[in-house]
């Protein structure tokens, strides 16, 4: 059975190895972040401060660099090296990975960021803010399988908003866990993926998925919708 650890995210972080078959989830905010801006900048790669500076929005530069200067707090920890010689690559479709560390991944919506580690699966993470304003139906047309369509026009409209949110983590967990990315929308293979269902702060949602996991990982906790 898979263990996740959920730990609010200090400063600084206290990172001890990752036991077992256990998921570490690390939850921010990010606002409370912006305090430690100026040190975390510091430990960005030349090329993660050229694409600071590539960002042409400051809210984007700046979620950029407090959100990857955490994650390399956090894998200086899980390594016990400098977090700034940590070197992050990214894969084809552009998972990011670090040698020696644990498997993780990182997602951010609005003032909520989250981290996952695991040594015994490929894990993928979304957190999405329960945005009203956003236009739905070309979404659930264009992106959602026939199977989320149903379960998204189902919903009661009290339920509608979130039920769209859920389906919408799910998904994108379970594709970053692959490392397909969006360029395989809907592969056969994605929907039976373990995931399970965050429990954040009150108005988001998230998900976490799993993605060819050693046997303690096969009958993880969580639902498979």
């Amino acid at each position: 059975m898979m263990d996740i650890n959920y730990q609010m995210l200090p400063w600084p972080p206290r990172v001890d190895r990752v036991s077992g078959c256990a998921v570490d989830l690390w939850c921010g905010s990010l606002s409370e972040l912006e305090q430690h801006a100026a040190h975390l900048a510091t430990l960005l790669s030349p090329d993660e401060a050229r694409r600071v500076a590539a960002y042409k929005m400051e809210q984007h530069r700046q979620r950029f660099s407090l959100t990857r200067g955490v994650l390399r707090t956090l894998l200086g920890g899980y390594l016990n090296c400098d977090p700034a010689m940590v070197r992050v690559t990214e894969g084809a479709n552009g998972k990011p990975s670090a040698e020696g560390a644990p498997g993780f991944n990182v997602s951010h919506s609005k003032d909520v960021v989250v981290y996952v580690f695991s040594n015994h699966a490929s894990v993928g993470v979304d957190v999405e803010y329960l945005d009203e304003k956003l236009s739905r139906e070309a979404i659930v047309n264009d992106v959602f399988s026939p199977t989320e369509r149903v379960a998204y026009r189902a919903a009661g409209p009290d339920d509608s908003l979130r039920t769209f949110f859920k389906i919408w983590v799910r998904k994108e967990a379970r594709l970053k866990a692959t490392g397909f990315g969006w360029i395989h929308r809907n592969p056969a293979s994605v929907e039976d993926l373990p995931v399970v269902d965050l429990q954040l702060t009150t108005g988001y949602v998230g998900a976490l998925a799993f993605f060819n996991p050693e046997a303690c990982v096969q009958q993880a906790s969580g639902s498979r919708r």
